[in-house]
């Protein structure tokens, strides 16, 4: 707890405690041990186990004092990954959709967009996961917009751009708010979305948010309830 992990271009994982006294950089991962792995791609994530995962171009690797745990293979770059209240982890990939993987049964679900069916995820190009207070998964795309995953049914409901619940099919983060509200960062602006009571409040580009791009996975909520985004 307290550490901040950080992966560096020569395939090593640092850590940082930023609560202790002395401000030690502590080598936490040497990947080059793995001769086979490419550069990391995009992200490292650490999950509740304290595994510390790494994405890369095509897979997510898992690694725990210095020891290379698991290995997922994927067909696109590993762009985000997400931990749910089961344990199971929701890897999100540039073009191919979604991985769930259980790594206790080393067990995996492969969900990916099809057109003609309404329950599949809603695109294949994923950007941000967030699982809300109910356990419920959102995914943002940055091809199809919003969509959460009914477990009950083992499928996905839609939020896009055509059905008006959206302003925007591209979504960049995804943060929630109180009283069952989800704010959405999406190309054109901020979006509340109620899904309870199904009302929507938008704050655009006339409301003062930025024109330049956004980048995916940037929002953020403090403890005072402020949302910052980047």
């Amino acid at each position: 707890k307290g550490k901040m992990f950080f992966a560096t271009g020569d395939k090593i994982v640092y850590s940082f405690d930023i609560s202790a006294n002395s401000k030690e950089i502590i080598k936490e991962v040497d990947m080059s041990n793995w001769l086979n792995m490419a550069e990391p791609e995009n992200d490292i994530y650490v999950d509740n186990n304290e595994n510390i995962w790494v994405l890369f171009d095509k897979g997510a690797y898992s690694f725990k004092n210095g020891q290379l745990l698991d290995s997922i293979v994927t067909n696109a770059p590993v762009v985000t990954i997400s931990e749910d209240y089961r344990g199971r982890m929701w890897i999100g990939t540039g073009g191919d959709g979604v991985l769930v993987y259980n790594p206790k049964l080393k067990a995996q679900q492969h969900f990916t967009y099809f057109k003609s069916d309404t329950s599949s995820i809603i695109g294949n190009d994923i950007s941000c996961f967030y699982e809300d207070h109910t356990g419920v998964m959102w995914i943002g795309t940055l091809d199809g917009g919003l969509c959460y995953y009914d477990r009950n049914y083992n499928n996905f409901v839609h939020y896009h751009k055509n059905s008006s619940q959206l302003i925007s099919n591209t979504i960049y983060s995804i943060v929630e708010g109180e009283n069952d509200n989800l704010w959405t960062i999406t190309g054109n602006g901020l979006l509340k979305i109620n899904s309870t009571k199904g009302n929507n409040i938008f704050c655009g580009h006339g409301q003062g948010f930025p024109r330049s791009v956004i980048n995916p996975r940037a929002g953020v909520k403090n403890n005072d309830g402020e949302l910052f985004f980047g």
